[in-house]
């Protein structure tokens, strides 16, 4: 019993360990980016008993699945917090829950403590995994998803069990509701589950992808096709080495010169194919695992290759999108080292070089996640924080924007940040481009006229936030607003930058006083800020 009380503890301390960090750095507020203001905001929205509604200035609801804003509200409401604040917290026990997973099901496949340990930590020490951990994005509930999806099949088949391809199909259907490249568990476990059965049990293959695929089918049916027009888009060199780098960082840190980390990588493929072909034939029933997450990652890859090359002209392959791997990696590379160290090697790589291969490269990586958790502690910068960093709460061009007239008109580059932010609904500037197919807007200048309109009968304001300039590749600046509608600047600070419309058209006199109280509300902004 006490053996067993032992073996558990250091199974679940890497899990522990990295859960109690990201709650610390968390303590500031979650990582936040514009995906996070559509996750958040539908949230706010469903806490507030709205409904399903996106947020202003969003993509329209169709474009994330809803699970995550689903379990934020959720968290919310349980929690007694707002659901920004809730992410600051599930998405850390989710971290957790990865790690402590990833423990268990190497300490299944080994039968080794130490190994399952070890890749846990890897798992903590994983500076995209932990980025993501402490954000408000929904990568960690789809890494935990995927992997007990593809546990759970892999263990339907070595042990029979209908009631495990039920849990796996019904994890990855939720995988499908937090992200749409979840279809890649549906497509890839039901193609390596009909590869491993054979004979009547192929029928488990059929059952497994209609179960898994009914609730993404529900969901598309309710909200309708998604805001994803195709255009195709070749590959640049960016794209290809964008996913070189984000791979490299995972056998060596990014403080280590870059054609280092390459040479690392190429390296440590070899190392891989090494390992895992040496372990392959081994005695009794073959482990499915290594083979079900290898149909994942072709199918997970090719839809991501898929979406950039006919959809998403800003897809890539960084560190949030090949993040499901590097677990995914740990879980079939940990065994394979273990069991190449219990047989004494494999090939040049002895147990020795291995053991002592594998404890400088959690060394190197530990001291990166120990360095990135000190700094972050601290930090409430805009840079790292983004929406939940202090300058945005302390925004006096926000407090502003807050206190307008509700029947002012208000335009900003961010109007989802605004809203999540001050609880106000504003409207987004015209777009010039789609920021998916980068086709231009046929309406551009129709929808700016009507802006215009809009912003010279009310007195209206323009705010602009600096932190949201890379969207001039399909917003207009400012600057392109200020040659369409005369402006001037009433207030900026640190994060904003609030413009004023002149008013140059008549209007009746209720708007006349609105036009008034939102003068004097913008005038003592500009004084206090």
């Amino acid at each position: 019993m006490h053996r067993r009380w032992v073996a558990a503890a250091a199974l679940g301390a890497p899990a522990s360990i990295g859960t109690a960090a990201l709650l610390l750095v968390g303590r500031h507020g979650a990582y936040t980016s514009p995906d996070s203001a559509f996750y958040v905001g539908v949230a706010r929205s469903l806490v507030d008993g709205v409904g399903l509604v996106a947020p202003p200035g969003s993509p329209p609801l169709a474009h994330f699945p809803p699970l995550f804003p689903w379990l934020l509200a959720g968290a919310g409401r349980v929690l007694g917090l707002d659901p920004m604040d809730a992410a600051a917290i599930v998405n850390p026990l989710l971290f957790g829950a990865t790690a402590l997973l990833v423990a268990v099901v190497v300490r299944a496949r080994t039968g080794s403590v130490a190994a399952g340990a070890g890749a846990s930590a890897g798992a903590v020490v994983g500076l995209d995994l932990l980025v993501y951990g402490g954000s408000a994005l929904s990568e960690p509930l789809f890494v935990l998803l995927a992997l007990g999806s593809l546990a759970a099949l892999a263990g339907s088949v070595s042990r029979r069990s209908d009631r495990l391809l039920v849990a796996a199909a019904t994890l990855a259907g939720a995988a499908c509701l937090t992200r749409y490249v979840g279809a890649a568990l549906v497509v890839g476990g039901a193609a390596g589950l009909w590869h491993v059965e054979h004979g009547r049990r192929r029928w488990r293959a059929v059952a497994f992808a209609a179960v898994a695929v009914l609730p993404l089918l529900v969901w598309v049916a309710a909200v309708g096709r998604t805001n994803r027009p195709v255009a195709f888009h070749w590959f640049d060199l960016g794209y290809w080495s964008t996913g070189l780098g984000s791979l490299a960082r995972w056998v060596l840190p990014p403080f280590v010169p870059w054609p280092i980390r390459l040479a690392a990588l190429a390296a440590m493929a070899v190392v891989a194919q090494r390992l895992v072909r040496g372990t392959a034939g081994g005695e009794g029933r073959p482990d499915p695992l290594p083979f079900l997450i290898a149909t994942f990652t072709a199918c997970y890859l090719a839809l991501l290759l898929g979406d950039r090359l006919v959809v998403d002209d800003t897809g890539r392959l960084d560190a949030r999108f090949l993040a499901p791997l590097h677990v995914l990696a740990l879980v079939v590379l940990v065994p394979a080292a273990a069991r190449a160290v219990a047989a004494g090697g494999a090939g040049r790589l002895t147990a020795t070089r291995l053991r002592v291969g594998a404890v400088a490269l959690l060394g190197l990586h530990g001291l990166q996640a120990i360095t990135w958790v000190a700094s972050g502690i601290g930090d409430t910068g805009v840079d790292r924080r983004g929406l939940s960093a202090r300058a945005w709460r302390e925004s006096a061009v926000l407090a502003g924007v807050a206190a307008l007239p509700p029947d002012t008109a208000v335009y900003s580059n961010a109007a989802e940040a605004v809203f999540l932010l001050t609880g106000r609904r504003t409207s987004s500037v015209p777009p010039h481009h789609d920021y998916l197919s980068g086709a231009p807007d046929p309406r551009y200048d129709e929808s700016m006229r009507a802006m215009g309109g809009r912003l010279r009968a009310g007195g209206g304001v323009v705010v602009y936030f600096a932190p949201f300039e890379f969207r001039s590749r399909f917003l207009p600046t400012a600057a392109e607003v200020g040659r369409a509608v005369p402006l001037r600047v009433v207030a900026t600070d640190a994060v904003a930058t609030l413009y004023r419309a002149a008013a140059t058209t008549a209007s009746p006199a209720g708007s006349q006083a609105a036009r008034s109280a939102s003068r004097r509300s913008l005038e003592n902004t500009s004084t206090s800020g």
